[in-house]
């Protein structure tokens, strides 16, 4: 398993997606927003927040979501389009060890992305740190563990690679839009915002900007988190196929 990681560690660091889109998109588009005039500016229409301030949550989640939904679905409906998966059963490593690795190697780059978020925030645009940290991890966790499982979700139901490379940004996008990546969130009506907290990426934004507010997240931000985590988990490893 150990040699397993490491290979798919080497593979996934080969590919300069992984680095664009999971670490440095991130970090670049809200050093861009920082040089916006009045982007740093506190602002009664954001809730009495910056610019700045309000996008080092939605970046955040632009992180975690690029994994998920873009990286990793083209990667596990590569192996199975390949026969990776179903070679792998003719030998002692399971085909589930090389999904188990891919889930975690994407969680892993994700929350690096996240943590150089928020660092370059604090210490380059002033971005306080997040005031209640318990919040923070457990809002963190459970946007990343949501938004992989339906990631899996589409690795399982894509046919092949190259629709799962479509379906992964066709999410990605009205998801995005949802968490505020166009318009924040503290300027989107009510009924637009209740959408919003219904999916996962809504909801990730909404738990980690009270977070880094200093308030403990909504307990239904969370629980929308978890369910979207557990659901999407059951669905694709029904309907997961090894070949």
């Amino acid at each position: 398993m150990t040699r397993l990681l490491r290979t798919e560690a080497t593979l996934l660091r080969r590919d300069p997606t992984t680095s664009l889109l999971g670490v440095l998109a991130p970090v670049v588009i809200l050093i861009g927003i920082s040089f916006m005039p009045e982007a740093r500016d506190v602002s009664d229409d954001l809730g009495g927040l910056s610019a700045v301030d309000v996008f080092v949550p939605t970046l955040s989640v632009f992180a975690i979501a690029s994994m998920a939904l873009i990286v990793m679905p083209g990667y596990l409906a590569s192996y199975r389009e390949l026969g990776i998966l179903r070679r792998l059963r003719t030998t002692p490593l399971s085909p589930s060890a090389l999904v188990v690795s891919q889930i975690a190697l994407n969680a892993v780059v994700a929350l690096t992305a996240v943590v150089a978020v928020t660092v370059v925030g604090n210490l380059a645009l002033g971005v306080a740190l997040p005031g209640s940290a318990a919040g923070w991890v457990a809002a963190v966790a459970l946007a990343t563990a949501s938004l992989l499982a339906v990631g899996m979700l589409v690795a399982a139901l894509a046919p092949t690679a190259k629709l799962a490379g479509a379906i992964g940004p066709l999410l990605w996008f009205p998801f995005m839009f949802l968490g505020g990546l166009w318009i924040p969130r503290e300027e989107m009506g009510a009924t637009l915002v209740q959408i919003s907290d219904l999916t996962p990426v809504g909801a990730a934004v909404g738990a980690i900007g009270q977070a880094s507010s200093g308030s403990f997240p909504d307990a239904g931000l969370l629980a929308v988190m978890a369910v979207w985590a557990v659901g999407a988990t059951i669905v694709a490893a029904v309907n997961f196929r090894w070949e």
